[in-house]
């Protein structure tokens, strides 16, 4: 996550002008500073989110950037909203999805740092929204998550490329806490 923008990183995240940005740091209260010897400057993302903020000015994207996405593939409703209640909600974007389709058309949107694939959508779907998924470039460092059946583990389905494994019935707030800790040791080894 950038946490200093020059004004041309700026001007695109804004989609205007170099210049525009150069005024509004003169004239608008744009805050940052100037290198020392030159003309240069440097807007730290604090700055430019309140001068967008204050501005009307869209900054959704921005501020998203810094999050910790969760892709959590299930029918279960409850442990999607379990997941928002026990996962920081500054820190945390949980997505739900329900298949193979709204699983790419949600990463498209969100990305993700974690995914959590819950068996219960049969095991068939499952496996095929995991290999679509891993086959996606940007899903290359993800970690990933399994909530598993029964019949899954009778018939020693563990994948070598899983992080965790979870059988049902689980604890939530183990879940929520596995998590926090692999997207932790993910973010410490980037």
């Amino acid at each position: 996550m950038r946490t200093i923008f020059t004004t041309g990183e700026v001007a695109k995240i804004c989609n205007v002008s170099t210049g525009t940005v150069v005024r509004w740091f003169k004239n608008m209260g744009l805050r940052g500073y100037t290198i020392p010897g030159g003309s240069h400057r440097r807007i730290p993302r604090e700055y430019l989110i309140r001068f967008l903020k204050e501005n009307g000015m869209p900054f959704q994207e921005l501020e998203n950037e810094g999050m910790n996405k969760v892709l959590l593939v299930t029918l279960d409703t409850s442990v999607h909203s379990a997941l928002e209640r026990l996962l920081p909600q500054g820190d945390y974007r949980v997505k739900s999805v329900r298949s193979i389709f709204e699983a790419g058309m949600c990463f498209e949107e969100l990305g993700s740092d974690c995914v959590v694939i819950d068996y219960e959508i049969g095991y068939f779907q499952a496996t095929k929204v995991a290999h679509h998924l891993r086959q996606q470039e940007s899903f290359a460092d993800c970690m990933w998550v399994a909530i598993l059946r029964d019949a899954d583990i009778e018939q020693g389905f563990i994948p070598e490329w899983l992080d965790a494994t979870f059988k049902r019935p689980f604890d939530l707030v183990l879940l929520a806490h596995c998590i926090r800790t692999l997207i932790a040791r993910k973010k410490q080894l980037a």
